[in-house]
């Protein structure tokens, strides 16, 4: 048995943002040979599942860059949220000293909250995960439900003074690709390992695809890591298997050569 894990943006969705009819085909056939195929995101399930329901509605999945893991069944397997009193911490930072920033919530399987929707970067990122998110105060709303990831959108150059910020002022929170933040406890590599450990599976029965830096310590995790050949230079370095790119069917191209 084989388990494939797979990053989503620029791995296994086209820069149409869509897995394509040759990579579907590809996983399809892993699958009824008794292979297990796991997306892997920061995206939140809800979001996840749009977009990998044609291949099957009965995936595991891990979102939010390792903080929740969900069974097949749609019950959790694994979950690491964010302590409320920090997250409301983080927002008063925001609201207060960076307000061209735009904060995005994320709870539980399918609650995304925002403040408002009407701004480039909200519009941006419905479109390109095709959710609606809930129009909220998020200085006074009141989290009832696990929060698993805060995303803050907005200029990379304001976005990188805030990551310091919190860095140097804030413990046990991980922040990649300058505005996603989730508990430091979990990471895309570790919730790979939980799942390996549940399947009994060696490491060498395990692969992984991915682009981008948020995707090493999963691409970490086993022997056989692949790096899509869209990925950055530095990214590439890093390991030795390279495929084509996500709009050349990369994954597809792997998986076809695996022996039974």
């Amino acid at each position: 048995m084989n388990i494939i894990f797979s990053d989503l943006d620029g791995t296994l969705l086209n820069s149409q943002h869509k897995v394509s009819i040759p990579t579907i085909a590809a996983i399809q056939n892993r699958l009824t040979k008794g292979d297990i195929f796991i997306p892997v995101s920061a995206r939140m399930p809800l979001a996840i599942t749009k977009v990998t329901d044609p291949i099957s509605s009965e995936l595991p999945l891990i979102s939010y860059n390792g903080a929740l893991i969900i069974n097949k069944d749609k019950t959790v397997a694994y979950s690491c949220s964010l302590d409320n009193a920090t997250v409301k911490r983080i927002i008063k930072i925001v609201k207060s000293n960076y307000p061209q920033l735009v904060i995005n919530v994320y709870c539980n399987y399918d609650l995304w909250l925002t403040e408002n929707i009407h701004n480039y970067w909200t519009e941006k990122e419905m479109k390109a995960v095709n959710c609606i998110p809930k129009i909220v105060d998020l200085s006074n709303f009141s989290f009832n439900s696990p929060i698993y990831k805060l995303l803050i959108q907005g200029p990379k150059e304001v976005k990188l003074e805030l990551k310091k910020r919190l860095e140097s002022s804030i413990n046990n929170i991980n922040i990649v690709n300058y505005g996603e933040i989730t508990n430091s406890s979990s990471n895309k590599g570790y919730a790979v390992k939980q799942i390996i450990e549940k399947y009994k599976a060696t490491s060498i029965q395990s692969w992984t695809f991915g682009d981008s830096e948020n995707d090493i310590t999963m691409l970490n995790s086993v022997e056989n890591p692949y790096v899509m050949g869209n990925a950055s230079p530095s990214i590439k370095k890093l390991f030795h298997n390279h495929t084509l790119t996500n709009d050349n069917n990369g994954i597809a191209f792997v998986l076809n050569q695996i022996n039974d």
